[in-house]
């Protein structure tokens, strides 16, 4: 399940279960050989959002679509949406694994807000904590695997986000493989990278879904 952060104003989610074969109606993120369901997860964030106020609307969300699709499933997302994705492998038991592009995953290193949350870090500790995968890297007990592009210009995504949760991960006994792409940037455009990566994808998906 690939996690799609959907756009201000958006208030229902919505999924689509992509196979191989189906007839094309919007590109692919990637080719792997296995059927993809995207997930547009809209957040209701307030002003004054509290963990408990998002938390469901990411996990039920999640659980909900997950009760629409046969088999086993990992989850994936770019950006914040791999956070998002990251945050539902940690409570979600059920999920194989991830895989997870370009994120930010340490947002006391962004502490005046992001696209969703305006405050400041010091308004809003438990946000900013509850959103850096960093925080609950203990809890990803299952495999990830984290891609980054090594000339990510986006302030927020650096690539050490991904070297330091990569680090987290393992340190805490977790299972993890750090792909860093020369010369990609915050997404990935190049034919070389888009075939490189849809092998990882693949192999991953085929070892932690067996």
């Amino acid at each position: 399940m690939w996690l799609r952060d959907a756009r201000p104003g958006d208030t229902q989610s919505q999924m689509r279960v992509a196979r191989p074969g189906d007839p094309v109606t919007t590109r692919p993120m990637l080719d792997t050989g296995h059927a993809v369901a995207y997930l547009n997860l809209p957040l209701h964030w307030s002003a004054d959002a509290t963990v408990e106020s998002l938390h469901p609307q990411i996990i039920d969300t999640v659980r909900a679509a997950m009760a629409t699709v046969d088999g086993p499933m990992l989850v994936g997302g770019h950006s914040f949406s791999a956070t998002l994705a990251l945050y539902a492998l940690a409570h979600v038991p059920e999920l194989r694994g991830a895989i997870v592009h370009s994120g930010c995953y340490n947002r006391t290193l962004t502490p005046t807000g992001w696209q969703h949350e305006k405050r400041h870090l010091w308004q809003a500790p438990d946000i900013y904590r509850t959103f850096s995968a960093l925080e609950f890297a203990h809890k990803l007990d299952r495999p990830v695997l984290l891609a980054h592009g090594t000339d990510d210009t986006n302030p927020a995504t650096p690539p050490e986000q991904s070297v330091e949760l990569y680090k987290a991960i393992v340190a805490n006994g977790g299972t993890a493989r750090l792909l860093l792409l020369p010369g990609a940037g915050h997404a990935f455009y190049y034919a070389e990278h888009t075939a490189f990566l849809s092998t990882e994808h693949r192999n991953w998906i085929e070892r932690w879904t067996r």
